[in-house]
């Protein structure tokens, strides 16, 4: 796949708050307009980033995780996933373990993968620290907190998410 199409995909327990994440991207996302549609299994946008020559066209993904029920066309296409967990939830270590086994078995081998904590604006189950610690263990691209209800990092998130798989297939070409 072209450096200037890229797919992304959401996973998370139910709850985690990904298809807000999605609706935030097809509502509060700069785009281009072009290409622009939404459904509710995933979002076009064609963007524009001042190290690309041409306009990225980014297709976001919203899988809810249960076992089989995400298309493996999804999982063999996609370029980068947000592992999105509910920082109120005391199982989140456990759920996102499950999640990044289904990513090391049915994805690409050389994904660009971030663990996303959504809902930092509310009492938390797990510190900052023990999240690090878990991306280090599992060896995801980043750690990152936000919340999309109030559009916390969520903008900062997409942009460092996307410039790392634009790079990352730049490279192989």
């Amino acid at each position: 796949m072209s450096a200037n199409k890229i797919q992304i995909c959401i996973l998370g327990a139910e709850k985690a708050g990904k298809t807000s994440l999605l609706k935030w991207c097809a509502e509060e996302m700069p785009s281009d307009g072009k290409g622009d549609g939404a459904s509710t299994d995933f979002i076009n946008k064609t963007m524009s980033y001042p190290f690309a020559k041409k306009k990225i066209q980014v297709k976001i993904w919203d899988s809810v995780f249960k076992e089989n029920s995400i298309p493996k066309k999804v999982m063999k296409t996609a370029m980068g996933f947000i592992v999105l967990t509910d920082i109120t939830d005391p199982q989140w270590e456990a759920k996102v373990r499950q999640i990044n086994e289904k990513i090391k078995e049915e994805a690409q081998k050389d994904v660009v993968k971030y663990l996303v904590a959504n809902k930092n604006d509310l009492d938390r189950a797990f510190t900052v620290l023990e999240g690090h610690k878990l991306e280090v263990e599992l060896k995801f691209d980043d750690y990152e907190e936000i919340s999309v209800k109030h559009g916390i990092n969520v903008q900062r998130l997409l942009d460092q998410l996307i410039t790392k798989i634009y790079f990352k297939q730049q490279a192989k070409t």
